[in-house]
């Protein structure tokens, strides 16, 4: 193989049977895969750094009664590919792997990128605060505010001192709200420039209005 080419491997992940279907047993009807690309950068300046892409998928496959049928605990994985080849076609198998070896390129040399500005990047500052509010339980509450500044802008939400793990949005939506949602929050925006936290509001969660 030549060199910064990527190595493209197959993997079966599952397959999916019916338990018995023309007098066989554990006869599968559809085989889930993997389409793994592999690549070492052998030259020039990334030389040494590995880079990986996975593409997945399924493929439907049949048995005909009367073909030959190897029993499910003796099959092998060579085997159950070369079924799912058949089914793709040279091409369709083809235009995977060529996908799966562009998504190496695309890591390497990114068609889109966002590099920093040329100029000192500006703070982030708070233009539209969070509100509070009371809300019944089981109904939504919404906190959004409007940050601005130089991007990247993250944010964190927190309640009660804590950061609310997985929103990094300006808008947190409580959902069906319970009474153990009611609190005191607010959200922090960072950037390269530095950071600011918005009003500290209060929500009340109400089982009557």
């Amino acid at each position: 193989m030549s060199q910064n080419v990527p190595k493209i491997t197959w993997k079966v992940t599952n397959l999916d049977c019916y338990p018995k279907y023309h007098q066989e047993i554990d006869v599968v009807f559809t085989v889930h895969w993997d389409c793994l690309g592999n690549m070492t950068v052998a030259t020039g300046s990334l030389s040494g750094s590995t880079y990986n892409s996975r593409l997945y998928g399924t493929t439907g496959v049949t048995y005909l009664s009367g073909s030959s049928f190897t029993p499910y605990q003796n099959l092998t994985q060579p085997q159950v590919l070369d079924w799912i080849f058949d089914v793709m076609g040279t091409s369709q198998k083809n235009s995977i792997e060529a996908s799966a070896a562009n998504s190496i390129y695309t890591q390497i040399n990114p068609p889109v990128i966002s590099p920093p500005l040329p100029w000192s990047p500006v703070p982030p500052t708070i233009v539209v605060q969070p509100v509070g509010g009371t809300v019944l339980a089981g109904n939504d509450y919404t906190f959004t505010f409007e940050p601005t500044g130089s991007l990247p802008l993250t944010n964190i939400w927190v309640k009660n001192g804590n950061t609310i793990a997985g929103q990094t949005s300006s808008i947190l939506s409580i959902i069906s709200a319970s009474l153990n949602d009611s609190g005191t929050y607010f959200a922090v925006v960072t950037n390269p420039a530095g950071s600011v936290t918005t009003n500290q509001v209060n929500l009340q969660v109400s089982s009557s209005i």
